[in-house]
């Protein structure tokens, strides 16, 4: 079930329209694989067969977001959104992701102000004030955060680019997939090192890859 949450009913009609009008039947095709299948619901369906009871207790926020947000841009890269206005929504949530990544650093140095967070998320990531004040509160409670989706996507892709070097024409997505979601939600790193795989976290590569998303 997906749910939307209503506005207040001291709402006045105006607000409540504005409220509800983000909300697009196109973004379920989205959500589903972020949330439920292949995305957050598979992930942590399967962490109970990781095979170590501290996984349980342990599960590494850059993985678990950046899992979410990979299943999203998945879903296109598979051939599952053949809609446009799919697709089109599939990117806004990439570039939403963008970002709340400048939004996260710039409130926690002290670059942005509270009105300049809201008003950044209104100009460039398109969302409608309400929801623009409701971001920039979670960036500001909990730093950080906001930095996992997008850099733990990026990092999910750099590990799959790495497997897939080194083992050419042997390489199966699927199989990709499966010895991901085998070992737990673990930092990146030592996921690359439960998977076998070499993998160095390439903080110049990341840079270069998020410097789009600034312009």
């Amino acid at each position: 079930a997906f749910l939307v949450t209503p506005a207040g009913p001291a709402e006045p009609p105006h607000r409540r329209c504005l409220s509800l009008r983000t909300h697009s039947r196109y973004a379920i095709a989205v959500r589903a694989a972020q949330e439920a299948y292949p995305g957050r619901h598979l992930q942590y369906a399967l962490l109970p067969g990781c095979g170590r009871k501290l996984r349980l207790l342990c599960a590494n926020t850059l993985l678990a977001e950046g899992w979410t947000l990979y299943c999203g841009e998945l879903l296109v890269e598979a051939g599952y959104a053949p809609d446009p206005r799919v697709r089109f929504l599939q990117a806004r949530e990439q570039l939403h992701c963008a970002c709340r990544v400048l939004v996260d650093v710039g409130l926690h140095t002290g670059k942005l102000s509270w009105n300049d967070a809201v008003g950044f998320l209104v100009r460039k990531a398109k969302l409608e004030r309400t929801h623009a004040v409701r971001e920039v509160r979670i960036c500001a409670e909990r730093p950080s955060w906001a930095l996992s989706g997008l850099l733990g996507k990026l990092l999910i892709e750099e590990l799959r680019d790495e497997c897939r070097e080194r083992l050419g024409g042997r390489f199966s997505l699927r199989a990709f997939h499966d010895d991901l979601l085998s070992h737990g939600v673990l930092p990146p790193e030592l996921l690359a090192r439960e998977m076998g795989v070499p993998f160095e976290q390439g903080g110049r590569e990341l840079l270069r890859r998020l410097q789009p998303a600034e312009r």
